[in-house]
């Protein structure tokens, strides 16, 4: 059994073949599907792997364990975070990993990849956040699909300049453009298509 196996490996809680070389982690040796693996956790975790719940034993068998992401192996979203069941209730992988090393998620909030790699579960890679942060790190990054680039756009960056330069009523231009009103206003007043 994983726990068996992990207590054979393990007489304290850091690993003394690897050396974390950041302040704010330990490195801890986690065993997964049978290998051993030198993988980084949080300082401030007060979890030893070796003392895991039967929760984090099926979650580290479904993460394939690295040296940068934590790769998850079992089922995804429609967005490719990894789905894990806990306590009979579905669950993001990635907010189960940073609720179990950093501790409770604020309300409200969100829990961001620093690595943009939606189905990555390691606590280096994760942080806190609202949503207005997670868009705006999307942004930033270029993961987004605002304006033509989106599949569901009917303008294109061309359209927009014309629309802002027109006189005529929005009604109007919606009709012309065959969109609704409230699409040409939110552009007029530059709360879409703010790119451009």
């Amino acid at each position: 059994m994983l726990k068996d196996k992990m207590s054979e490996l393990h007489s304290g809680s850091c690993c003394p073949l690897c050396n974390p070389g950041e302040d704010n982690w330990r490195c801890c040796c986690v065993v997964n599907r049978e290998t051993r693996i030198h993988a980084s956790l949080p300082r401030s975790s007060t979890k030893r792997m070796c003392e895991m719940s039967a929760d984090a034993i099926r979650f580290f068998d479904k993460v394939r364990l690295g040296y940068a992401c934590w790769h998850w192996t079992a089922q995804t979203d429609r967005d490719g975070y990894g789905m894990v069941k806990m306590n009979g209730k579905p669950v993001r992988a990635h907010r189960w990993s940073y609720e179990y090393f950093h501790g409770d998620i604020p309300e409200g909030l969100c829990v961001l990849h620093a690595c943009d790699n939606p189905p990555c579960t390691n606590p280096k890679h994760l942080f806190i956040g609202s949503h207005q942060d997670n868009m705006t790190d999307m942004m930033r990054k270029g993961r987004s699909t605002a304006g033509e680039a989106s599949a569901s756009s009917k303008l294109t960056e061309a359209d927009v300049h014309k629309i802002r330069a027109s006189k005529a009523t929005q009604q109007a231009l919606a009709d012309e453009y065959g969109v609704d009103r409230s699409i040409i206003s939110r552009i007029m007043t530059r709360k879409m298509w703010k790119h451009v």
